[in-house]
């Protein structure tokens, strides 16, 4: 039903880009491309002449530090454009970028494209060719995932990988935004929604030697010490 490039660590080979081009374009094709800044992937070109041009550069935001991640880790706030994807997110929630770059139309997008914006930064982040040591200037907004529609073909590109690891794929919208490009493309658009969150249960593994503390220093002491104080504030009131 569809291809998924996520995370590629190596470059393509000249005729498997070709192939990708070919299958979304001559084949009604569905294509995820999820890209990151820095790695050496040589697919740029392929998103580039989809209408989606990956700038390659990092985007970061030093209020991330108040959340005790690195400066290279931005939330997706915004949802500029209408796309079933999603249309149904509150303005109140986020998406999780890890080392994410920037994406825009490209200039020479084809004319029968049309280019949307899936996910974008506020204006107070910042986009730059390398990490160190920067003069902070924000210059956002800044889009992070886009999707192009040519006929029935449809490619998604990502300028980050990471918000579908396991590391980060529970934060927030993450895990409904990664399905519901999936249900897009796969044309399972019923699937497309936000989901349930599901409470998880706290266990409490004890061994006998702290059961047998905790029951007798804390469990069977405790109503005593109760009772002990209900009959003393009794006692005063009869007594003042």
């Amino acid at each position: 039903a569809m291809v998924a490039v996520i995370r590629p660590t190596q470059q393509y080979l000249d005729n498997e880009i070709h192939a990708l081009r070919e299958y979304v374009q001559m084949n009604k094709g569905k294509l995820l491309i999820a890209i990151d800044p820095g790695m050496k992937q040589n697919l740029s070109g392929l998103a580039r002449s989809f209408g989606v041009d990956f700038a390659n550069d990092f985007v970061i935001d030093l209020r991330s530090r108040t959340l005790h991640m690195g400066p290279a880790s931005v939330l997706g706030t915004q949802y500029p454009d209408a796309s079933a994807i999603t249309q149904a997110f509150p303005e109140s929630s986020f998406s999780l970028f890890q080392i994410a770059s920037s994406l825009k139309k490209s200039v020479d997008a084809p004319k029968d494209a049309k280019v949307i914006a899936l996910v974008a930064t506020d204006e107070k982040t910042m986009s730059t060719k390398a990490l160190g040591e920067v003069e902070y200037k924000p210059n956002g907004p800044h889009i992070i995932g886009m999707e192009a529609t040519s006929g029935e073909s449809q490619v998604i590109v990502f300028g980050d990988s990471d918000f579908m690891c396991n590391a980060f794929i529970q934060q927030n919208l993450n895990n409904d935004l990664a399905l519901n490009i999936f249900a897009e493309l796969a044309n399972d658009k019923d699937l497309i929604s936000i989901r349930p969150r599901v409470a998880k249960g706290t266990r409490l593994d004890m061994t006998r030697q702290n059961f047998n503390a905790y029951t007798f220093l804390f469990l069977l002491p405790l109503p005593l010490v109760l009772f002990a104080l209900g009959g003393f504030m009794f006692w005063r009131r009869r007594t003042a």
